[in-house]
C-alpha cells in the first residue's frame, strides 16, 4: 500500500473514532443531566451553524456546485436561526425542519459531489453528527434516554473500536489506487456511522 493512501487511512479511521468519542461524551453529558436538553439543542444548532460558514466559503471554490450548494446551505441556515427552543413542542418542530434540511443536503453531496473527497466526508460526518446528537436530545426530552452506567459506555468504546479496527483492515486490503482521496470512503463512511448509531439506541 502506497504511505500516501495509508495516511489517508489512518487520518479517515483517526477522524471517525474522534466523531465517536464526542457523541459518547455528548450522550453522558445528556443522560447524567450536566446539560440541559434544550441547551445542548442551542450548543448543536450554533456549532452546525459555524460548519455550513465554512461550507459556504468553500462551495463558491468550486464554481459548478457553488449556486446548488449555497441554496441548500442557506435553507438549512434559516432552519438553525428559527430562535430559542423555549418548549418541547417547538423544539420537535425545529428538530424535525432541520433534519428535513440536512437530509437534502446529503442528497445533493450524494449526487453532485462536494469539493475534494475530505471535503465532502468532513462535512457528511458533521451532519451525521449532528442527526445522531439531535436524536439523543429528542430521547432525553421524551424520557428515553436511560443514564448509562460507565461500564455500558466502556463496551460500547471497546466495540466501536474493534468494529472501526475492522474497517481499517478491510480499506487496507483495498487494491493501490483505490483510496487517493477520502471521496472514495463514502460506503465506509455510511457503515461507520451505521455501527455509531447501533451503539447509540438509533
Amino acid at each position: 500500500m502506497a504511505v500516501q493512501e495509508k495516511k489517508i487511512i489512518d487520518s479517515f479511521i483517526g477522524y471517525l473514532d474522534e466523531a465517536a468519542r464526542r457523541l459518547e461524551e455528548f450522550q453522558l453529558q445528556l443522560a447524567l443531566g450536566k446539560a440541559e436538553a434544550r441547551d445542548k439543542f442551542e450548543e448543536v444548532k450554533s456549532g452546525l451553524r459555524k460548519s455550513l460558514q465554512k461550507a459556504k466559503r468553500k462551495a463558491a471554490e468550486y464554481e459548478k456546485q457553488a449556486e446548488p450548494f449555497k441554496a441548500k446551505l442557506e435553507h438549512l441556515r434559516v432552519q438553525l436561526a428559527l430562535g430559542k427552543a423555549d418548549t418541547r413542542d417547538v423544539l420537535l418542530e425545529q428538530k424535525k425542519k432541520i433534519m428535513k434540511a440536512i437530509h437534502e443536503l446529503e442528497v445533493l453531496i450524494r449526487k453532485a459531489g462536494f469539493g475534494n473527497g475530505k471535503e465532502a466526508a468532513a462535512l457528511k460526518a458533521e451532519l451525521e453528527q449532528v442527526k445522531i446528537k439531535l436524536q439523543l436530545i429528542e430521547d432525553k426530552i421524551e424520557g428515553n434516554l436511560g443514564g448509562k452506567k460507565k461500564k455500558e459506555m466502556d463496551d460500547f468504546s471497546t466495540r466501536l473500536k474493534e468494529k472501526l479496527a475492522g474497517m481499517k483492515k478491510k480499506m487496507e486490503k483495498r487494491k493501490p489506487g483505490l483510496a487517493e482521496h477520502w471521496g472514495h470512503f463514502t460506503k465506509e463512511m455510511d457503515e461507520a456511522f451505521g455501527h455509531v448509531k447501533k451503539a447509540f439506541g438509533q
